[in-house]
């Protein structure tokens, strides 16, 4: 299959040798993009597999996919990223969740933080995050992961401070007792535990209090540089530096 083949998430049951209708969403894009009957595409469900197919169209006009072969492409990181992001303004926490897909992370915890520019209403936040799950889906398409990172809906600081607990936790927050991403010691644990919480401010950062909190339940304060990086910036340059290091 060439790499540039057209790539769709589609969750329907699909099976070598089946002739698959397919969904709303995969249609409109097919139709989008001109694709036309005959063309190799690839669809994948999120469990890992991809799917080689012939794309094919019924009489009025509803695009088909011929099941041709069934592949099991890896394109995970060899270790698990959890990046926790306090809720940015729309574009940002947009470009946040993309590159958090391209960069492999495998799951992404949005937390509602007291310097939060944005304030989700109940309805607001559902809202929110279906549109999030729509952009891990655009952006999975688009790098060729067969997996869908896991996007929670927004959380409490508690909340996320539970999920992460077990795992070795980096607060980007410089004071005083921060250390270089690229400590030896820091590196060393984490690759031992083969995991790694990534913990990343709005854009006005953590408040003190939400600090404390982070640092009672073990947080490292991480320095990534000399400059002050945007909220939407540290968590990619994190997780870059870290597979990096780690070999991930």
């Amino acid at each position: 299959m060439p790499m540039n083949a057209p790539r769709f998430f589609c969750d329907e049951p699909l099976t070598v040798g089946a002739r698959v209708s397919l969904p709303k969403t995969v249609s409109h894009h097919i139709r989008v993009r001109r694709l036309k009957a005959g063309q190799m595409i690839v669809l994948f469900d999120g469990s890992g597999v991809e799917f080689e197919c012939l794309l094919q169209f019924e009489a009025d006009g509803q695009a088909l996919a011929l099941v041709s072969a069934a592949l099991e492409v890896n394109r995970e990181l060899r270790g698990k990223v959890v990046l926790v992001q306090g809720i940015a303004s729309q574009d940002r926490m947009d470009w946040v969740i993309q590159k958090a897909v391209e960069l492999g992370v495998a799951e992404l915890i949005p937390i509602a933080a007291t310097r939060s520019v944005v304030k989700l209403t109940a309805e607001r936040a559902t809202k929110r995050a279906e549109h999030w799950r729509k952009l891990v889906i655009s952006a999975s398409e688009q790098c060729g992961r067969n997996r869908l990172m896991n996007i929670h809906p927004p959380r409490e600081l508690a909340d996320a401070i539970a999920i992460c607990q077990a795992l070795p936790i980096l607060l980007c927050h410089f004071n005083a007792d921060s250390v270089d991403l690229a400590q030896q010691d820091l590196v060393q644990r984490t690759a031992a535990s083969g995991a790694i919480c990534i913990v990343v401010g709005p854009e006005g950062g953590w408040d003190e209090a939400e600090a404390q909190r982070w640092l009672d339940a073990g947080a490292l304060p991480t320095s990534l540089g000399a400059r002050v990086l945007r909220t939407e910036t540290a968590g990619a340059a994190a997780t870059a530096a870290l597979t990096a290091l780690l070999n991930w």
